[in-house]
């Protein structure tokens, strides 16, 4: 059963996060208004056919790393590394075992950018166990699967919430907001996603951006 406390999180949720307008995704919308800090760290956490990836990494300073995440393994695992941009860093393994080393050698940076593609809760709870000692003000999350779908609440939004909590910032971030259905056109322009890989209209409800302040 659901705490209380986290009912009225997910009521609060609903009713004051915004729609993001001319049906961008929450991370186009942040690119190409230059919400993400200049200097900090860019990271994805799942990185699958590295599509995200790649776009994040086309569209920053070509001097910046973008360092991703995955184990290729289990529910949705590959059978081949994505090919990634000269700026990528593709890192390999369980979150459990590449994060605590990364957190160790960044130790006295902040993120910029965590793109979380987790799906599940145990996979974004093990992501802000030990990325959330790097993450501080303007640091932006985006959320690939956070709301509005069947079960989200059991999820990346649960997981979210309980670091939230357990860190004492439950209004230290605000809502930057999620998309509805995107013409998925000026992705495929873009390089965003390969033509065909959605349809001329998909629905994205489920990515949710939000900075912490």
């Amino acid at each position: 059963m659901m705490s209380s406390d986290y009912v009225n999180f997910l009521q609060d949720l609903k009713a004051n996060i915004p729609k993001i307008p001319n049906a961008h995704s929450p991370l186009q919308y942040i690119i190409e208004n230059e919400l993400i800090s200049s200097d900090g760290l860019i990271i994805g956490c799942g990185v699958e056919t590295a599509v995200t990836t790649n776009y994040i990494a086309k569209n920053i300073n070509s001097n910046r790393i973008v360092y991703g995440f995955d184990s290729f393994e289990g529910e949705f695992k590959q059978s081949t590394i994505p090919t990634v941009e000269n700026n990528v860093e593709i890192i390999i393994g369980m979150f459990e075992d590449t994060l605590p080393d990364f957190v160790n050698k960044h130790n006295n940076d902040k993120i910029a950018l965590l793109h979380i593609d987790c799906d599940l809760y145990s996979s974004t709870k093990t992501v802000f166990n030990y990325l959330g000692k790097l993450l501080g003000p303007k640091s932006i999350i985006v959320f690939d699967e956070f709301w509005n779908y069947n079960g989200y609440e059991e999820h990346e939004c649960k997981a979210f919430y309980e670091w939230l909590i357990n860190e004492n910032k439950l209004n230290s971030f605000k809502w930057i907001g999620y998309c509805g259905e995107c013409n998925t056109t000026q992705y495929i322009k873009k390089g965003i996603y390969p033509d065909p890989f959605y349809g001329p209209i998909f629905p994205l409800t489920e990515r949710v951006a939000v900075q912490l302040i």
